[in-house]
């Protein structure tokens, strides 16, 4: 086997030990103890030190990627919100509010029903939204009652919102599109019952 004991050459005062342990060695074999590989022996503060530095050129780098990223994160400017308009219409049963999104279009609606009909509550109120945009549709009557469509995927019609009122009152309704805490709603149209 040939002597490979000259790999070790240059460690000056460990070169013996060094030599005493190279890989088939004809010397005497030992084991290695923890102080000659810590006490620069067999790694030496060459190998150390290359270890120890790269790995902290390894934490600066990722340390640096990090304030990048965060840095990248805090300048993007935030979503715009979309921006919505609300168009009533009178048709002879009640009330329809439109809800539309600016440069798009129609999104969704609320519906007032005044009277029954064709199979339909009298003094009910629905909503629905037709767009998977992640927002929802929801509208208020002045007397507390809520119809939403928050919380279901779209398009999603919700169920009539019902409970009978004095005839020939006016009540107020307004519609919101909303999603989480954001709320953007009408004005209020008077509507009667």
């Amino acid at each position: 086997m040939p002597d490979r004991s000259h790999r070790y050459e240059g460690l000056g005062r460990h070169a013996s030990t060094c030599a005493e342990n190279a890989p088939n060695s004809q010397k005497s074999r030992r084991k290695l103890t923890r102080s000659d590989i810590h006490g620069d022996v067999m790694l030496g503060s060459t190998a150390l030190g290359a270890s120890m530095q790269r790995r902290k050129r390894m934490a600066a780098l990722m340390s640096a990627v990090g304030a990048v990223a965060g840095l990248t994160l805090a300048a993007a400017p935030p979503a715009a919100a979309a921006s919505y308009s609300f168009q009533p219409t009178w048709p002879s049963w009640g009330q329809i509010i439109l809800v539309k999104e600016d440069g798009y279009g129609q999104v969704g609606f609320a519906e007032w029903r005044q009277d029954p009909g064709s199979g339909n509550p009298g003094d009910a109120l629905r909503v629905y939204d037709q767009e998977p945009d992640g927002y929802g549709i929801e509208a208020h009557l002045s007397d507390g009652r809520k119809a939403t469509t928050r919380g279901h995927n779209s398009p999603y019609q919700s169920p009539w919102t019902t409970g009978n009122l004095p005839e020939d009152h006016t009540y107020y309704l307004w519609v919101c599109v909303v999603k989480g805490s954001y709320s953007n709603c009408s004005q209020k149209f008077a509507v009667s019952s």
